[in-house]
């Protein structure tokens, strides 16, 4: 086999897992989300502004904000409040905004925002990369073939 054909080989490779990846993610958020049985509205009762670096970023350098919601919300006579594990560098929420979630009866501390954006924005990227590597790959074993 050669050196085109292997290169070509792991171009294909790479697209696939580029458009696998954020196939499995959607799949697996599905079942996260029909797992969490109980439906309702989260209160955001905080939305803190903390500076990337300090939040552990990879890029110490960078000093951009990060926002970090805390949600409040009820399920069996009990009130929870979290602060969340995802921040973004643009404001989604303010404080008072209720936001859909879906909890688990079975720990009622765990749950989900039924529309992520965070989730959202890593398919897209995903899906973007592959389908421009997986252009690339076919427009690179076609210049092999008419270079033959």
């Amino acid at each position: 086999m050669s050196d085109k054909m292997i290169i070509i080989l792991i171009m294909s490779a790479v697209s696939f897992v580029l458009l696998l990846v954020p196939t499995l993610m959607t799949v697996f958020r599905k079942k996260k989300l029909d797992s969490y049985e109980f439906e309702t509205d989260a209160e955001v009762v905080d939305c803190k502004r903390v500076n990337m670096h300090s939040a552990n970023h990879i890029d110490p350098y960078r000093n951009d904000p990060m926002w970090i919601p805390t949600f409040r919300y009820s399920y069996g006579g009990h009130t929870y409040q979290h602060e969340s594990h995802v921040g973004t560098t643009k404001k989604l929420f303010e404080k008072g905004d209720k936001v859909p979630i879906k909890v688990s009866t079975q720990d009622p501390t765990r749950f989900v925002l039924v529309k992520s954006y965070a989730y959202k924005l890593a398919t897209i990227i995903l899906y973007i990369t592959g389908a421009f590597f997986t252009a690339g790959t076919i427009a690179s074993a076609i210049l092999i073939q008419r270079l033959k």
